[in-house]
């Protein structure tokens, strides 16, 4: 069997973190994203899974993925395709 590759993590209050969902964040919003990934990684855990958007999301613009743009130009921005 392959041995799988760690990947990387810093630890925020004794929990691991993968480093890509902190991004490029810095001091009081990357605890708060810290904090906020490991709560719905436990709330998943007992089975309670959230899809929503984390709330340290709000108000952040981002790139429209490949697949979104794909759609858009498909349909149109009509039928609940966001941006």
């Amino acid at each position: 069997m392959k041995k799988m590759k760690k990947v990387p993590a810093e630890t925020v209050d004794g929990k691991r973190v993968i480093k890509r969902y902190l991004g490029s964040l810095k001091g009081q919003s990357r605890k708060e994203r810290a904090k906020e990934v490991v709560a719905r990684r436990e709330q998943a855990r007992s089975g309670n899974y959230s899809y929503q958007p984390f709330k340290t999301d709000e108000g952040v613009e981002t790139k429209p993925s490949k697949y979104t743009l794909a759609y858009q130009k498909r349909y149109g921005k009509k039928n609940g395709a966001k941006k």
